[in-house]
């Protein structure tokens, strides 16, 4: 009786899944299915993908192993009883039957490569040499591979790692901002997530073409407006006679706090009464998206909002009734002047650039964006960083829309 099994060998990660066919001594063969797999979703013990495995292709991988297995049955009863030889050939030639495809389409094609990096992510190691990938980081490949399977059944064309070049890009823009409404923003991330993977696969031995190598295949931007409060605005904001219970006191005491320490709106509304240290004169948190610990003195209104609340940071408050009600804060503040900004169309829900009221073009963004645009050129941008989150100095100027500052008079003023 003829068997079909499934196996890994050595020690690469991903590996490739082998199909094994044994009937009595003379048949025994192994050949590469083209599907690779991590080896933390395979169990040696069953020869078999494991039941706990949660990678983005886990059931379609499943199906082609479960259709490959009765495939080759099949295949091997009709060899068995012509009389044909079975050999590592043969099983060679019925798996790409099987296929349908050159024995290299799983290898190189750009779908399933994307997919195999997304399965090894959350085990790569990154540039700051950590262990796995952050989530937010995988999302968006995630979502650029989705991208390129629409575009595939748009242009009815399967795409190989070789074939991303510069008429690739070219074909890929016009179908992301025609047919998917993108904007060049947007546009640009799927881009640059294309190369990146194109990078990777360069690393990790696979053919791509010399543009990916030569940096032509470039990213794509526009400059995006955007709104900061001044100074002076944050104080009317402060100053306003909001109800004390009121729920737009509330916001605004959390907007307030947010254009003081310059954190993500997604880590402020995390703050509470165990963050506030060293009795009670800095805030300390670690931020969630470059895992650095961040340490702020307590600007005075942030200390009288605490103060008043027997240093209990607001209420909690979900990020979407945030950003709804901090617009209704500053329009009841009296911030309507016409200002150049984007927002999104509600019908299209797609951003808009124009002249709006400033209230409008409000959102939970703008208390970092505020921190770091004013403080700019009077502190240290080492500082500012330190607390924004930026990297690099390059990112943080590009982030307020500004030009590294003359350092003349800094140094000037030091030696006199």
């Amino acid at each position: 009786m003829s068997s079909v099994k499934f196996l890994i060998k050595g020690a690469q990660d991903p590996t490739t899944i082998l199909v094994r066919i044994i009937k009595g001594r003379d048949v025994d063969f192994k050949r590469s299915t083209g599907i690779s797999i991590s080896r933390t979703n395979w169990s040696d013990k069953k020869k078999w993908i494991k039941p706990s495995a949660r990678f983005v292709n886990a059931k379609a991988v499943e199906g082609r192993l479960r259709g490959l297995e009765a495939f080759l049955h099949e295949e091997m009863n009709k060899s068995f009883s012509a009389g044909e030889t079975v050999s590592s050939a043969w099983l060679k030639r019925r798996i790409d039957e099987f296929n349908n495809q050159d024995a290299t389409y799983e290898e190189d094609g750009l779908v399933e490569y994307m997919d195999r990096l997304i399965e090894t992510l959350p085990s790569r190691v990154g540039s700051n040499g950590k262990i796995g990938i952050k989530h937010i980081t995988i999302k968006k490949y995630v979502t650029v591979r989705n991208k390129i399977v629409e575009f595939e059944h748009y242009s009815k064309k399967k795409y190989l790692l070789r074939d991303v070049n510069l008429i690739f890009r070219k074909d890929f823009v016009a179908f992301l901002k025609k047919e998917q409404g993108l904007n060049e923003n947007s546009i640009g991330r799927c881009l640059s997530n294309v190369r990146s993977a194109c990078r990777k696969a360069m690393e990790d031995g696979k053919k791509v073409d010399k543009c990916i190598a030569q940096g032509l295949f470039t990213s794509l931007s526009r400059k995006t407006s955007f709104v900061v409060l001044s100074e002076a605005e944050i104080q009317e904001i402060y100053d306003y006679p909001f109800d004390e219970d009121s729920y737009l006191n509330n916001a605004r005491n959390w907007l307030v706090i947010s254009t003081w320490i310059g954190a993500r709106a997604g880590d402020l509304l995390k703050l509470t009464k165990d963050n506030v240290v060293e009795n009670f004169t800095k805030i300390e948190y670690v931020s969630t998206k470059t895992e650095n610990k961040v340490n702020l003195p307590i600007h005075k209104q942030v200390k009288a909002i605490l103060e008043n609340n027997d240093w209990n940071f607001p209420r909690p408050i979900s990020m979407t009734n945030y950003n709804k009600y901090i617009k209704t804060v500053c329009k009841e503040v009296g911030l309507v002047e016409l200002v150049e900004g984007e927002r999104k169309n509600p019908e299209t829900n797609r951003k808009v650039s124009g002249e709006f009221p400033k209230y409008e073009l409000i959102t939970s963004h703008i208390g970092r964006r505020s921190f770091a645009t004013n403080h700019y050129g009077k502190m240290s941008t080492t500082y500012i960083m330190s607390a924004t989150g930026h990297l690099t100095e390059k990112a943080f100027l590009k982030y307020i829309d500004k030009k590294s500052i003359d350092n003349k008079e800094a140094f000037l003023n030091v030696w006199g």
